[in-house]
């Protein structure tokens, strides 16, 4: 049985024990057998562990240490939901008071990781091999599911008390995936925290409070508590790094904060989606010097950005800043539609894109997508949600994300060259073309046959 895949090893003993693959309907009974033979099987690396199930989890790996120097990877199912008191079937719905502490989806949260963490950071953690983490938040499916006022999850006190959160340095790889939810930013940067040696981390991020229309209307704005953690903290080991904000509000700060986390983490991919506010602070931060020799981003081989949140304006732009203004503040809050994109808005932003790629001697891919409304255009993408924009700067052999999707076309060929190309797809009615600055930044970079310069819908199809 050790020689059998360790996912499918445990889907036998689920079924051979009474289990019948259903893991929600084991008995007490089945529940003790299948963990005696998990104890008692060798070189066991992949744990399926429901949350209900984190004590006994913790309870074999005191029992027994040998499970733990084998542990590779961890793939754990937190139920969040809460249960129902009045024989209705319903989920908290969203509470703009603060006051999640007394809420039991936060604390089944909260108690799950903790349990987790204490378990996994037990013996030696010097001889402990590399762990990847895998964490999934589950709602119930007979539940009410509304997903634009549903609560959010955080780190809350526990027994009466905060407790800290152990360290574990030897997870060099977390994964969180949800289902319509996101983490709250005191629950993303408590874990962060906790984890100071890892190799890549994909995390869903939910901006409420620390950038909101009261903040901005009173011009103070504070900075997202993922940002303030990533600008303080050094990674050192981090190569991969996923960040989705499916919140309709920009990450406050997250930019620069990313910008500075290049400077000691050794990035190779950087992927950051939803509803990202792009601005010129991610490539070339305000106080920047016009000319540096020091690299931005030494490995970084990938960076794919995919923002479906409006357009910055000038005023934005061109303070460096990654906060909104008033008046942007209270259209995100309205729910308006996006302003016309100001040619000289987008200028300064290809422009500083341009600048940073310079710095970044090993980058092969670097698309960004921007989405200023909600027309689908099956044309562009295969994903949920379609672009408008898209700016390219690709190295020689690499193929075109844009050109993939063109309909009745051949796929877009790469001459044998050193070059690397840019290329700006405008697909909506931007009043923009490279202006000689950008042109001369193009030149350093791509040669006189890589600039391709910007195509329009009509001119694509």
């Amino acid at each position: 049985m050790d020689r059998l895949p360790d996912e499918l090893l445990m889907h036998i003993i689920y079924q051979a024990i009474g289990g019948r693959g259903d893991r929600s309907r084991t008995n007490f009974a089945c529940v003790a057998r299948r963990w005696q033979a998990i104890a008692e099987a060798k070189n066991w690396r992949f744990f399926f562990l429901p949350s209900r199930e984190i004590d006994r989890f913790a309870k074999m790996l005191a029992r027994v240490p040998s499970r733990r120097e084998a542990l590779r990877k961890i793939y754990c199912l937190i139920d969040v939901c809460s249960e129902p008191t009045d024989g209705r079937q319903y989920v908290d719905f969203y509470d703009s008071s603060g006051g999640e502490e007394s809420h039991p989806e936060s604390t089944r949260f909260t108690r799950a990781i903790y349990t987790l963490f204490e378990a996994l950071a037990g013996g030696d953690e010097d001889a402990q091999p590399p762990l990847n983490l895998k964490l999934k938040l589950q709602i119930a499916s007979s539940g009410i599911y509304p997903i634009t006022i549903e609560r959010f999850l955080r780190i809350v006190p526990l027994d009466g008390h905060r407790k800290t959160l152990p360290t574990v340095r030897y997870i060099e790889s977390l994964k969180i995936t949800f289902r319509g939810r996101s983490l709250h930013p005191a629950a993303a940067a408590t874990i962060l925290a906790a984890l100071p040696c890892l190799g890549a981390l994909c995390m869903p991020l939910e901006p409420r409070g620390p950038q909101s229309f009261t903040a901005a209307h009173l011009r103070a704005p504070h900075l997202h508590a993922v940002s303030r953690h990533l600008e303080t903290s050094n990674y050192t080991n981090l190569q991969e790094l996923k960040i989705s904000n499916s919140s309709l509000s920009p990450l406050a700060g997250i930019n620069p904060a990313l910008h500075k986390l290049s400077q000691s983490a050794p990035l190779v991919n950087l992927w950051l989606f939803g509803n990202w506010f792009l601005s010129p602070a991610l490539f070339w931060p305000a106080g920047t010097p016009s000319s540096t020799d020091k690299p931005f981003w030494p490995k970084l081989q990938s960076l794919h950005i995919r923002a479906s949140s409006r357009f910055p304006d000038t005023k934005s732009a061109t303070g460096g800043f990654d906060f909104l203004e008033k008046d942007e503040a209270y259209r995100y809050a309205m729910g308006w539609d996006p302003p016309p994109v100001e040619p000289a808005a987008f200028d300064l932003l290809v422009s500083s894109m341009s600048k940073a790629v310079l710095q970044m001697p090993a980058l092969r891919v670097l698309t960004v997508k921007i989405k200023r409304d909600h027309v689908r255009d099956p044309r562009l993408d295969t994903g949920a949600c379609d672009y408008d924009i898209c700016v390219e700067c690709l190295d020689s052999g690499e193929e075109s994300a844009v050109m993939r999707y063109r309909e009745g076309r051949e796929a877009d060929k790469v001459n044998a060259q050193s070059y690397r190309r840019w290329r700006v797809w405008l697909l909506s009615p931007v009043d923009w073309s490279p202006s000689w600055k950008i042109r001369q930044l193009w030149q350093q970079f791509v040669g006189p046959d890589g600039i391709t310069g910007t195509k329009t819908a009509e001119e694509m199809y």
